[in-house]
């Protein structure tokens, strides 16, 4: 059953760090009738200057995610949620906030204008692969491969040399220690949601889709799903690139090269630790439901 035989809400987010699968997770909310969730708010960011940016520019990012069903769908990720705060509340203003509450007011106050709404979070469990996802999608260009052709980043500037050969156990190391940041802030972000968040794992739903999938529509009280899904989606890093990465972050830690990722991550977190690494410091003002007021004048 999908969601517009039953209950379909207004507005869809789909909440992620990079390189977790949130395209695929969008890829297969398409298939099922649930919009066509994309990366929109971004794509506004990059349209024009922040402080050009207007209540009704968030929502023709809207529309185009929304699909024959009248679902619309944002991808949002976890580093786009300071651009995108600052921009809904203006510079001066968004500076003064303290950012987990102004990221978190700004999503309860956005999928309010739509009456119904959903919240969804793709996270993944193999923070040693993401991080090695997030590097060769950087070095690469390569953002998907689809249908079996790569995807690549606009104006992306690649290397010339094999983005595994260049990649080192320290990139590894401290690009693990930004997903953790990453994923930290989205926990403390979604934590403050005025609705619950259903969460799954890239491991999860590349396993076995409609299993996730019927998980989904019991969260959130949808009845049963009971349709086949299918993507053309594949995985940009090779098995065997992994292992090798794998293996470089091991020797970078001192670690043996069997260790486990569990182990690999201690490692990891306590050399990041001793190198100084800390959690990004945040100004803590209030102000916040001020300005949702005034937000909801100007749009009246």
């Amino acid at each position: 059953m999908a969601p517009n035989d039953s209950y379909r809400p207004a507005c869809l987010l789909v909440f992620s760090t990079q390189r977790t699968g949130s395209s695929l997770l969008c890829d297969y909310l398409q298939r099922a009738g649930l919009g066509k969730a994309g990366e929109f708010f971004l794509l506004l960011m990059r349209s024009k200057p922040r402080n050009e940016i207007t209540p009704a520019d968030f929502f023709a990012a809207a529309e185009m995610g929304r699909g024959e069903n009248g679902t619309s769908a944002i991808n949002v990720m976890s580093n786009q949620l300071a651009p995108i705060a600052e921009a809904f509340f203006g510079k001066p203003a968004y500076e003064a906030l303290e950012p987990v509450a102004a990221h978190a007011q700004f999503i309860d106050a956005y999928a309010k204008i739509f009456g119904s709404s959903a919240y969804l979070r793709i996270s993944r469990s193999d923070r040693v692969a993401q991080a090695v996802s997030r590097l060769v999608h950087r070095k690469s260009g390569v953002a998907h491969v689809k249908a079996g052709e790569a995807q690549r980043t606009p104006n992306h500037k690649s290397g010339s040399g094999d983005p595994v050969d260049e990649i080192t156990g320290a990139d590894l190391a401290h690009e693990i220690f930004r997903i953790d940041q990453d994923e930290a802030h989205l926990d403390a972000v979604l934590a403050q949601l005025d609705q619950p968040v259903c969460d799954l794992t890239y491991e999860d739903l590349t396993e076995d889709p409609e299993r996730q999938f019927q998980a989904i529509w019991q969260f959130f009280g949808w009845g049963d799903f009971d349709m086949t899904l299918r993507t053309d989606h594949t995985k940009v890093t090779k098995t065997a690139d992994l292992t090798v990465l794998r293996t470089k972050l091991a020797a970078y830690l001192g670690a043996d090269p069997e260790s486990s990722d569990a182990d690999l991550l201690a490692l990891c977190r306590a050399r990041n630790a001793q190198e100084g690494h800390g959690p990004r410091s945040a100004k803590r003002t209030g102000g916040l439901s001020r300005l949702l007021r005034r937000g909801a004048r100007s749009r009246a």
